[in-house]
């Protein structure tokens, strides 16, 4: 890594110092750059610094125990609260959705090249589009998932990654300058776990 380029703490790609916000995924990066205070540093102490396993099951489990308390206290609280009835029904739905909306959506890059071959280009290309604009990642990742079919055999998919970064309005030179320097090939290798 460059003296002059800073890694995203989320993705990992490589950003120009001084930036604000990284090309790929979007993440605010100038808090990386300066240093923190002894407050700061004291309030991230136990903030996990990359993604483990043992902190999803937590959340999960916490998660689990508040649901089953807000349904257990429910009906103390509602005394006519019938969990079978259609106000149950709706209830409980609710109350999954709100604990859903504490837990985030992350993208992590899994090529499979077994069963997908040209995953990894997809994922890769899929970084080219997202550095230009990151909102323009989901309409090239959405394209290319729909599409599957075609591009997955191909020999050589370049060109029909190409053309679908040209049809969601890329700049086809930018993503071609991108692809080819395969900066962000190493990404989706270092994003990619490592299965024992």
């Amino acid at each position: 890594m460059a003296a002059d380029e800073i890694e995203c703490h989320v993705c990992g790609a490589l950003n120009p110092k001084g930036t604000e916000r990284c090309h790929s995924c979007g993440a605010r990066l100038s808090e990386l750059l300066a240093e923190l205070t002894e407050e700061e540093a004291r309030a991230r102490r136990n903030q996990p610094d990359e993604f483990r396993l043992r902190w999803v099951a937590i959340s999960f489990c916490l998660f689990l125990v508040m649901a089953a308390l807000a349904l257990g206290l429910l009906p103390l609280l509602i005394p006519p609260y019938d969990p079978q009835g259609f106000a149950g029904i709706v209830i409980t739905i609710i109350l999954w959705f709100i604990g859903a909306g504490a837990i985030n959506y992350v993208f992590r890059d899994f090529p499979i090249e077994n069963l997908h071959p040209n995953a990894p280009n997809g994922h890769a290309a899929g970084l080219c589009v997202a550095e230009q604009q990151a909102s323009m990642f989901w309409d090239y990742h959405d394209e290319l998932f729909t599409n599957q079919n075609t591009w997955e055999s191909l020999a050589e998919p370049s060109a029909y990654l190409e053309d679908v970064a040209e049809l969601i309005g890329a700049d086809v030179d930018t993503f071609r300058t991108c692809v080819d320097s395969g900066r962000t090939a190493e990404a989706v290798t270092r994003s990619t776990p490592m299965l024992l």
